[in-house]
């Protein structure tokens, strides 16, 4: 009966312990050199630039991409080869939906097409199916006039929704800024059927932050 009541006590111990702990740590899958040069053929030369966004840009990016800069830089990261003609851009971008994190790397072709999205973290235990080839694909070769949105042109994954959306943002968040910085800078026009669904998706990810989960 001891024993028995001893047993009761470190389990209950245990199960409080795992209640009240931490959740995990994000997963890092790749370091930023490693993203950055995983855009870029071997040799390539790697520069940092920074971008200011004005008011006006601001305004641009949120009416026709569906999303709202949160700060006025913009980081960038410059392939080039040893004539300096770049080879590739390349955005990192970090987003939360509740408490879990997640870190994406978006590399572009110097015409603004994507080369690929890779995921650099991810902390959620949900978020985990967005890695596989069969979602990261379907950003391939995309342009800032494309949709870029959940539902539309990229399929979602159930119970992973919201962090679907993340990516899909992420990637139109690189397009948009390249044409904004490095291209003619005329935006693109999407249809209202996009803007309702892009509106749709940042909905989830402002109820998921508010909720908590």
């Amino acid at each position: 009966m001891r024993h028995s009541i001893i047993w009761t006590i470190a389990l209950g111990f245990f199960v409080m312990g795992l209640l009240w702990s931490p959740r995990a740590s994000a997963v890092k899958y790749m370091s930023l050199k490693q993203a950055v040069t995983s855009f870029l053929p071997e040799g390539s030369k790697i520069f940092k630039t920074t971008k200011t966004l004005n008011a006006e840009q601001k305004t641009i990016l949120a009416d026709n991409y569906g999303w709202r800069a949160d700060t006025d830089k913009v980081k960038v990261y410059l392939g080039k080869d040893a004539s300096q003609k770049t080879l590739a851009y390349v955005f990192i971008f970090k987003a939360t939906a509740s408490d879990w994190y997640h870190k994406f790397a978006v590399g572009l072709r110097p015409d603004g097409s994507v080369i690929a999205l890779r995921v650099m973290e991810l902390s959620c235990d949900w978020a985990y199916p967005i890695r596989r080839k069969s979602f990261l694909k379907q950003f391939d070769n995309k342009r800032h006039s494309d949709p870029l949105t959940v539902w539309d042109d990229i399929d979602g994954i159930t119970r992973a929704t919201v962090s679907c959306e993340l990516a899909a943002q992420a990637t139109r968040k690189a397009v948009s800024l390249h044409q904004m910085f490095f291209a003619d800078g005329k935006p693109a026009s999407p249809s209202a059927k996009i803007k309702n669904a892009r509106q749709k998706g940042l909905n989830r990810i402002n109820r998921a932050n508010s909720s908590g989960r």
